[in-house]
């Protein structure tokens, strides 16, 4: 996304993130096929050391095609801002994810983990502020822009990451769909972003402007969240496609757009930076928003286990999360108990999506509107070029 942003305008990027969006759903729909063909028939390490080849490829392709404007600065880079991040992020998600679940909010590990996380952030603030080139730029947060979207990222990613994760786990456990045919089924969730992606990109490419869409986006998205606590144990796969298409779409309104506004933003020497930070408010949402759904997730349904599922058959809620090959053996009224649960563990887990999709339309509603820059980082003529590439480091 950053060298999109140095190799196109943002008055004609949308455009261009529409066929990026296109290049990441299909990935997206790919990863899950072949992850469940490994989980099924290999093993789900196959899942990690399939990156190596392919990021082999990708490394190969960019050293020999990419070609950018680029003059050689001396920099230094931020080791105790990146590490004091690192850190701050593990307690982040060990805190969300172990906390109410693996240890009580009231242990001593989980309280001392929310001291690191105070802890941690204090510290990146206050370095940041004095490091020479700060790994967060605090100049990045002056823009209105950057702080809504940053913070729309983090709740856009908790929703689109756990809306893929846990439809997926009502389609195994509560409709009985094999883990190697749960990829196929969530082609609607993919295929209704990338229509978003692709609709939103051709009409910001006309008009210039993208406040618009970050907005219909969220309630889009809002409407799908609320289907999602129709579905139960009665419920067909259908219904749970349909109600992940419509989320889906709605966020395929809003992600990429909100790459081009921070882009858009900021300083061209900046574009690399916000492109990464708000990648990473993304990605941190759904790790984050996961871990903490999860915990959410596995206490309910612990709950319901053992109000459901006969005592005699041994089954706990450690049994079954994430083994859907333990129901294949059991008998069939068991089998409806087990689904009735994780049914009802999942309404709770879609009903925390309620608050999260209302703050995203309320952050979308924040977002303030700007023309599209009309030239890139590759347009900028001399002087201008040395200026935007100040701070950042461009290799030949």
């Amino acid at each position: 996304m950053a060298m999109l942003a140095d190799l196109v305008p943002a008055r004609e990027l949308g455009r261009w993130i529409g066929y990026s969006g296109f290049v990441f759903a299909f990935s997206s729909i790919a990863g899950p096929l072949v992850g469940g063909v490994f989980t099924e028939h290999a093993s789900w390490r196959w899942a990690f050391l399939v990156n190596l080849p392919l990021g082999a490829v990708a490394l190969s392709i960019v050293a020999r095609k990419l070609r950018l404007p680029a003059r050689r600065s001396p920099h230094r880079i931020d080791w105790w801002g990146a590490a004091l991040a690192i850190a701050a992020v593990t307690c982040i998600v060990f805190f969300t994810s172990w906390g109410g679940s693996r240890e009580p909010w009231g242990s001593a590990l989980i309280v001392l983990l929310g001291v690191g996380i105070v802890v941690f952030i204090t510290a990146l603030v206050v370095r940041e502020r004095r490091a020479p080139e700060p790994i967060l730029p605090p100049r990045v947060f002056r823009s209105s822009v950057a702080r809504v979207t940053l913070l729309m990222n983090v709740t856009v990613g908790l929703m689109f990451f756990a809306a893929l994760y846990f439809v997926s786990a009502y389609l195994q456990f509560v409709i009985g769909v094999n883990p190697g045919d749960a990829g196929l089924y969530l082609i609607p969730i993919m295929f209704g972003s990338v229509l978003g992606t692709m609709i939103v990109g051709r009409l910001m490419h006309r008009s210039g402007r993208y406040r618009i869409y970050p907005i219909v986006g969220t309630v889009i998205a809002a409407g799908g969240a609320i289907l999602l606590l129709r579905l139960d144990a009665s419920s067909g796969a259908w219904e749970a496609l349909f109600t992940g298409g419509i989320l889906g779409f709605g966020m395929g309104l809003v992600m990429q757009v909100l790459i081009l506004a921070i882009q858009n933003s900021v300083e061209l020497r900046d574009i690399g930076v916000a492109t990464s930070m708000s990648m990473f408010g993304r990605q941190f949402g759904g790790a984050v928003g996961l871990a903490l759904l999860g915990s959410i997730f596995n206490d309910r349904l612990a709950v319901w286990v053992d109000r459901l599922v006969p005592a005699r058959f041994g089954l706990t809620a450690a049994d079954l999360r994430g083994k859907p090959e333990t129901l294949r053996g059991l008998p069939a009224g068991v089998k409806r108990d087990v689904a009735v649960a994780f049914s009802n563990a999942l309404h709770t887990v879609f009903l925390v999506f309620i608050p999260i999709a209302v703050l995203s339309v309320v952050l979308a509603l924040l977002l303030r509107d700007a023309p599209l820059r009309e030239h890139s980082l590759a347009d900028a003529p001399g002087d201008d070029l040395a200026v935007a590439l100040e701070g950042a480091i461009l290799e030949p």
